[in-house]
């Protein structure tokens, strides 16, 4: 499964929804308004910087708990760029 794929269902197991859509800022991030909790990436970014958005993402967020496959928590725990990672 490709590592955006992942990082994607781990973000929505964590209860967030996922939006891309064109910002104007050209970037992403996430929120939480009452009970809804989404993130949003810029869809014209390329797939390396979704991926960098939504591990930076999941480096905000609490995972205690959660199942995090091998190579999401290595990459969590790593201060190097996602594109080395696939």
């Amino acid at each position: 499964m490709p590592l955006k794929s992942l990082l994607e269902d781990v973000v929505s197991r964590l209860g967030y929804s996922i939006r891309y859509d064109r910002l104007e800022d050209g970037s992403g991030g996430h929120y939480r308004l009452r009970e809804k909790k989404e993130v949003v990436i810029d869809s014209r970014l390329t797939d390396q910087e979704k991926v960098d958005i939504l591990a930076n993402v999941l480096k905000s967020m609490d995972t205690s708990g959660h199942y995090l496959p091998p190579i999401i928590r290595k990459l969590l725990s790593s201060d190097t760029s996602s594109d080395e990672w696939g």
